[in-house]
């Protein structure tokens, strides 16, 4: 494999450039999943493994998977609080990690709603209470602000607070926002992302004038809480308010397909022709960009071409289709894949292992090409990974060595890539990157 890369790089020169000039053209408008785009890169790569021989799998070389693109209210959205009836999205909204359910419960206000225990601090707002079939609400953020370096800071996202509040048999979470927080005390924004799953309780993000209606019992205001809280910077007594919080929640999903792009060259040697060898490299991008996408220009609605990600990768997977086909000895069945949907959560990878077209537990190895088409001054490539097999690294070193090719090595398997699923199943990866630059996940 190793000599058939430098064979690339030396005599392949105009083909894998043709390749990424096609993919990261203005007419695939970054090859978002789902899009027109993305749909005309899977038939140009399908198309090539067809004129290099290669065998298709899944179906007609396609293997097809549904994503969630985004969330949005249905037409059930309901809270009452003292007989008060409140408007979603104007004085509260349901968080998209929240589920569809009918819910009516007293409150504990859990102040920052921590439960933490470790050598530097420690703070639990659940200590000795019983919150079973009641809301905890919870304030927004941490005591010490918007610290970027404050001890609070992996315990202060609404996901980690509500999975804290379940874990302590919480029935739902009411995030509230004080002013020393966010004086416009805007709601959470309903958005979908792709690492999430819902947490099985309802979760609703509710105005400061909420807020203060369910305060109101025990006379006193959000205001007040907070800067007792913040002034002292240690745990705050919680309350039981005799409330009853009525909430019914709808989120509609909406969805989109993308595919995985996939052929295989078969071996030809009996004795290991059940053993799989995986090359692969995603085909997707950031489309036009825009807010949440990825983008490191989040305010320019431009397409982002992707030409090094990962364009560069999906030209040498297609190369190498091409080069090894023409091999007359083929030792293990060699499966090549363009992966969709990595840069919204490695979905295409995370899909094929799942999908066991190929069972996990015969795949060899797998090697991931992201980002490879800009090696720097030194011209030296990071391959991580190196470890994740018995004497792999040695016999890389070996071969590049040989190759007269620089390199760097790190022993971990996972990382922000396709080959992390792969990982995760105890399959024996290789990644290859020749680093980071300016031009990353930006229009250029």
């Amino acid at each position: 494999f190793y000599g058939c890369v430098h064979h690339l790089l030396l005599d392949s020169h105009s083909n894998l450039y043709s390749h990424v000039k096609y993919l990261a053209s203005d007419k695939l408008e970054g090859r978002y999943p789902g899009s027109k785009g993305d749909k005309l890169a899977a038939q140009y790569i399908r198309n090539e493994f067809i004129n290099n021989g290669l065998t298709l799998l899944a179906h007609n070389g396609f293997q097809s998977f549904e994503f969630i693109t985004d969330v949005i209210l249905g037409k059930k959205n309901n809270l009452q609080v003292d007989e008060i009836l409140y408007k979603p999205e104007i004085d509260y909204i349901p968080l998209s990690f929240s589920i569809d359910t009918i819910f009516s419960g007293e409150v504990f206000f859990a102040g920052y709603g921590f439960d933490i225990n470790n050598d530097s601090l420690k703070w639990n707002d659940y200590e000795n209470i019983n919150i079973s079939n009641k809301w905890v609400m919870i304030m927004r953020g941490a005591p010490d602000g918007n610290n970027p370096h404050s001890k609070y800071g992996e315990h202060i996202s609404l996901r980690k607070k509500s999975i804290v509040a379940k874990d302590n048999n919480a029935a739902g979470v009411i995030f509230i926002s004080g002013k020393e927080f966010s004086l416009q005390d805007e709601l959470v924004p309903l958005s979908y992302e792709q690492s999430q799953q819902e947490i099985g309780i309802p979760i609703i993000n509710v105005k400061r004038n909420v807020a203060n209606q369910i305060l109101r019992k025990k006379n006193i205001t959000l205001e007040t809480l907070e800067k007792k809280i913040n002034d002292k910077l240690e745990m705050f007594d919680g309350f039981y308010i005799k409330n009853n919080i009525s909430v019914e929640i709808d989120l509609n999903f909406r969805s989109n397909t993308t595919q995985n792009v996939i052929g295989m060259l078969p071996s030809n040697q009996e004795l290991y022709n059940d053993e799989y060898i995986i090359i692969g490299a995603h085909y997707d991008h950031l489309g036009f960009g825009g807010d949440r996408s990825g983008s490191r220009r989040p305010y320019l609605n431009e397409i982002h071409n992707g030409a090094d990600d990962n364009a560069s990768g999906v030209s040498i997977l297609l190369e190498l289709s091409k080069l090894l086909s023409s091999y007359s000895y083929i030792n293990r069945n060699i499966v090549f894949i363009a992966f969709g949907a990595e840069e919204i959560g490695l979905l295409g990878s995370k899909y094929f292992v799942s999908s066991q077209l190929i069972p996990n537990q015969k795949i060899q190895l797998m090697l991931n090409m992201d980002m490879v088409g800009r090696l720097n001054e030194d011209k030296i490539i990071n391959i991580s990974g190196t470890k994740t097999a018995l004497q792999l690294e040695g016999k890389l070193e070996n071969i590049l060595n040989k190759k007269n090719m620089s390199y760097t090595f790190s022993p971990e398997g996972y990382g922000p890539s396709d080959h992390s699923s792969f990982y995760v199943k105890d399959v024996p990866v290789l990644f290859f990157f020749t680093g980071a630059h300016n031009d990353y996940h930006t229009p250029n």
